[in-house]
Parts: C-alpha cells; structure tokens; sequence
C-alpha cells in the first residue's frame, strides 16, 4: 500500500492477482479488489495575507484574501473549497467565499464596510465538494491581521514658531494633534520674506512635536509664513492647509547711530543723544566710561522719540577734569529682543571751574544816579549776577540795584560758572528839599538872593543847590528873578549824594508888607534919561516898584499936559516915544509923570522928568 501511494499518490486502485495452479489441468485465476487511499489535506503550511488600506480607500477598495503556499493536492481532482471566515475589529462580519487551486483568493463580501481600526479575519471551516469520497480530513488554523489605516489630519493641530532675530534659529511646535503616536513624514513651505519649500520626519507624541528651522533659511528679515501642504506615515498621506506666520525681526544698527555730547563743566551732568535709531521704540543700551574718568558697564532702557533718545549721566559719575570718552557697548531693541554689540565712542570734555571773584563789600551808590548791575565791581562780560546764592537767572545789566545783597560768579571762556560771591549794595537816599511854607515869597525891594531861598529850608543837615530851568547851577549870591521857578536838590555831603527829586519853587518878589509902619520900603524915580541907544539909561524906568506896588500905573505928559505914554507892571519903561501924538519922539524937553500906586489908598505922586537924546 505504501508502495503504490509513494508511487502514485492518493486515490482510486483496483489490486489484482493471479493464482497459477500447480496442477496443468488448474487453470490460473485472477481477482481483482479494489483499493482506496484517501487524502488529509493540511493546510498547516499555508498563510492568509490582506493588505491594509488607508480609510479613504474604503469605498472603492476590494479586500483580498489571499492564501498563499496551499498544500499539494497531486493526483487528485482539483476540488473547489468552500470558506467561512469570521471578521473581528471593531467592524465585526462573518462571510463565505469559494476558492480553487488556480484561483486561491476571494474577496470579502461587500457588504464587509469596516471602519479606522485593527481587524482579524480567521477561517471558521473549509470544505470542499469530494463526490468521490477522496477527501478524509481537512486540517487548518488560518487567520491574519489587517489594518484600516487613519488618515493622518492636523486639523484642529496649532502651529507655534516664535518671532525671531534675524541669524537665530527658529523652533516650529506642532501641539494639539490628532495622531497615533508614531512617525510621519511633513512637508512644508516658507514663503513671504522668505521662500522654502522641505519635508522632515517628525516624531508625535501625545499629539505634539517639533522641529528646528536653520537660520539659512530665514535670511531675510520681514513678515514669513510657514504652511504645512502635507503629512503621512508609512501607508498613508494627506494634503493639508495649515499656516502661520512669524517675524524676522531685524538687528539694531548701532553702526549708523550719531551719538551727540557737548563739552560740559565739572561737577554738571553730562546730556547724551543718539540719533538715528530707526524702526524702534524702545531701546536698551550698555555703555561704559573711560579716559579721565572710568565707569563699568552700566544698562539704562530709553524710549525712542523721533529716531532720537537722549539721557544724563549724574554729575557724581565724574570725578576729573578732563576728556572721557563714552563708549556703546551692546543694543538692544526691547520689544523684539534683537541685539547687536557696537562699537560706537565719543569723547567729551569736563572743563575746570573757575574761583568765585573778589569783590568788594558793601558797595554804595547814590540813589539820583539809578545804577545798575552794570555799574558793580567787577564787571565785564566775564562776571555774571545773580539777586540769590541758588539763582541760575542772570541779572540783566540795565536791572536798577536796590538796597539788598547780590552775589557775581566768574565764567570762563570754556563757559564753566564759579561758585557766587556775596556782596552787599547800599543805596544812599537823599530827601528831597524841603521849603518852609511861604519860604519863596520876598520882596524885591530888598533884593534877596539864592542864599535867602537857601535860608527858608527846613532841613539843614544837607547842602542845598539850586538850578534855573536851564540846568545852571546858580551861586548863593545869584538875585532872584520874580515869578521864576527854581529847582533845589539836598546834598548829603557825607557821601556826596544828591536827593533823586528836586523841588519846583516859584518866587514871587511882591511879598512886601507896606501897612508895617516899621517897614519902609523905597523906589529910585528917576528924573532924567537919554533915549539915544547907547545902553545907558535908554529908558524911564522905576525901579522895584512893582515889587511894592505890584498894581502900579503912571502917566507921560508934557509940558502943555497932553498925555504921552501909560505905563504899568507890563509896561514898566517908557523909551521916550509917543502913543497919542502924531509926532512919534518926543524931542528933548522937560516932562511930567503922574504914579498911581493902587494899593493901600496911597496917593498919587506927581514930579518931573528931563529927557535929553
């Protein structure tokens, strides 16, 4: 039996044998018996394979079942092999299907609609339709694994890049994916400042990961976005739109910066300005001093205004005279971070100050002569003045000084002040002149004089001059003019001060007192004059009457009584020329005069006159 299934396999034999008889009479016989030797397939050798799909090749996709390495069946009818098969997952199906030796494969029902997941399909059964009974027993244990694979999606994933500094690297985080842990292939654009277009291999966990761009990339400063056009993993891809934008921020330029610092004097502070800060607001600056001062670095943070900053270093920074140079070491632009060293410098001069000045104190003045800061020792254009020690407000030259202390500082030609010296001012007042009442009132007759206006002062601790209108200082022997104002000023002689104001007097000389029987007061009426021009007694005149009697008239006649000439205080001389004749000059003759004296019911007084040209 071996022999003939090692020579011809499985199947239907007939065993025939003949039996020869010993005898010759026997005749040989033969019998034939039948012979089966059944088959067991073993499928123990075979393997089933399904290729997993990616979940959007569900719908259009055929799920093959392919049996791979089938057990050999020689000699034997090809037989068609009846399959129930069972589906695990998270889709569960259960399916027949038919198979062939030609054909080992079948496709799972469609009705199978799986979805995102792992499944197994195991073979429940296999049988086959065996009319010749050939088959004895099937062996198996079938099953495989299949996967409908996600789409990979980053959807609702968020993309963080940070803003950076042009020459920095930049860091992308993805966080918030939906995606198995794993790895996935991205691809990527930059574009905007910059364009790129790169993939990478990325690492999710937990729905995040992140990868470095290489500052190569970012060399242009400017508003840059990165998308991500696509994501798969090892089966899958996937087209995608997920973007957003960074900024390259540029460095500082310290390069082109102007830095500004005028000389200053010691013991100021020292104002720096930088210009030309552009496209910043806020910036950050370390600088240090050196030179005939040194200072360590210090950091101050400024707002920019106009491209422009500026900013004082304190007075008690400096200890020397002498030039200091500020150095810019590193900037830095707040609002973005970027920074940049610098290498900028500038020197700057602290000048010496000068000692106070000497002045001398008290310094008096009088006060008619309104001095000014200008008239104070020392002066010049090199002394300064000032009404307190904490002044900064230079008096004006032309300001009139008052009784109270200034102080003078010193500036030198580099423009530095000295500490302020104190000197006291005194101005020196005089007071005005002052006239007992009626004190300008005489009377001509008696022929007063400036010394008798002098007398009527009340004060007399001073010295009194008097001056006409003209500006003439008059001597005390002068005669005063009646009906003339006179201006008198006190002179302190202690320290030769004269009053500020004068006083305006108006003498009168009419001020004579002819009811006093004790007081006779007398006129020269001339009886003769000699008209002829030669400066000496040219006219008719009495003298001093109009002092006495200032309402005075008096009357020409001549010899025949015909009245000539009228005279009076404003007509006090007659010339020798007549009024009420057609014969203008009188010739030489005697004539008469009649005085009314007006005043004090005197009687007229009547006498003669000789007129000799």
């Amino acid at each position: 039996m071996f022999r003939i299934f090692n020579t011809s396999g499985y199947g239907f034999y007939s065993f025939s044998y003949t039996v020869f008889p010993n005898h010759p009479i026997c005749h040989e016989e033969t019998s034939t018996i039948p012979v089966i030797i059944r088959r067991i397939i073993d499928f123990t050798g075979t393997n089933l394979s399904i290729d997993s799909i990616c979940e959007d090749e569900i719908d259009t996709h055929d799920f093959v079942v392919n049996f791979n390495n089938l057990p050999g069946i020689d000699n034997v009818p090809t037989y068609d092999y009846q399959i129930n098969y069972t589906i695990s997952g998270p889709v569960s199906f259960s399916g027949a299907a038919e198979i062939t030796r030609a054909n080992p494969f079948f496709n799972i029902d469609d009705n199978f609609t799986p979805t995102v997941g792992n499944y197994t399909l195991t073979i429940d059964s296999i049988t086959v339709d065996d009319p010749e009974d050939i088959v004895c027993d099937i062996i198996w244990d079938l099953t495989t694994d299949f996967e409908i694979l996600e789409i990979p999606n980053l959807e609702d994933a968020s993309i963080d890049i940070p803003d950076i500094c042009v020459g920095e690297n930049n860091t992308v985080t993805i966080s918030n994916a939906n995606l198995t842990d794993g790895d996935y292939a991205i691809t990527y654009e930059i574009s905007g400042a910059n364009s790129v277009s790169n993939s990478i291999n990325l690492t999710f966990q937990n729905g995040s990961a992140s990868f470095d761009l290489d500052n190569s990339l970012l060399q242009n400063t400017g508003t840059t976005t990165l998308t991500i056009t696509g994501i798969s993993d090892d089966f899958c891809d996937n087209s995608i739109d997920l973007s957003t934008n960074f900024e390259i921020n540029p460095l500082p330029d310290p390069d082109n910066y102007e830095i500004i610092i005028e000389n200053s004097c010691f013991g100021e502070s020292v104002l720096v300005t930088i210009n030309d800060i552009s496209n910043i607001n806020q910036i950050e600056i370390i600088y240090n001093i050196s030179g005939a001062n040194g200072l360590s670095d210090e950091t101050i943070t400024l707002n920019i205004n106009n491209n422009s900053v500026e900013f004082t270093i304190p007075a008690t920074t400096f200890t020397n005279t002498g030039t200091s140079t500020f150095n810019l070491i590193y900037v830095t632009n707040v609002e973005t971070g970027c920074a940049s060293q610098a290498t900028n410098t500038k020197d700057f001069t602290l000048y010496p100050i000068p000692d106070a000045p000497q002045a001398p104190t008290p310094q008096e003045f009088c006060e008619v002569e309104e001095a000014t800061i200008s008239d104070l020792i020392p002066n010049g254009n090199n002394y300064l003045w000032f009404e307190n020690q904490t002044s900064t407000t230079e008096l004006n030259p032309t300001t009139l000084l008052s009784n109270q202390d200034y102080y003078v500082s010193i500036i030198s030609n580099d423009g530095c002040i000295s500490d302020k010296t104190l000197v006291s001012v005194i101005i020196n007042q005089v007071p005005p002149v002052n006239l007992i009442q009626d004190g300008a009132s005489f009377c001509g007759a008696d022929n007063p004089t400036i010394s008798d206006l002098t007398k009527n002062v009340s004060v007399t601790n001073f010295t009194v001059e008097w001056y006409d209108s003209n500006g003439n200082l008059l001597s005390e022997d002068t005669p005063l003019s009646d009906d003339t104002i006179y201006f008198g000023y006190n002179i302190d002689q202690a320290n030769n001060c004269e009053a500020s104001d004068a006083i305006e007097v108006s003498v009168t000389l009419t001020n004579c007192d002819t009811e006093n029987p004790d007081k006779e007061y007398d006129f020269f009426i001339p009886d003769a004059f000699s008209p002829n021009n030669d400066g000496i007694n040219d006219t008719f005149r009495i003298k001093n009457i109009q002092f006495i009697y200032p309402e005075y008239e008096f009357d020409i006649y001549n010899r025949y009584g015909k009245l000539l000439f009228t005279g009076d205080i404003k007509h006090p001389e007659w010339n020798g020329e007549t009024e009420n004749s057609s014969d203008k000059i009188a010739p030489n003759g005697v004539y008469f005069y009649v005085i009314r004296f007006n005043k004090n019911n005197k009687s007229p007084k009547q006498g003669r006159l000789y007129l000799n040209r």
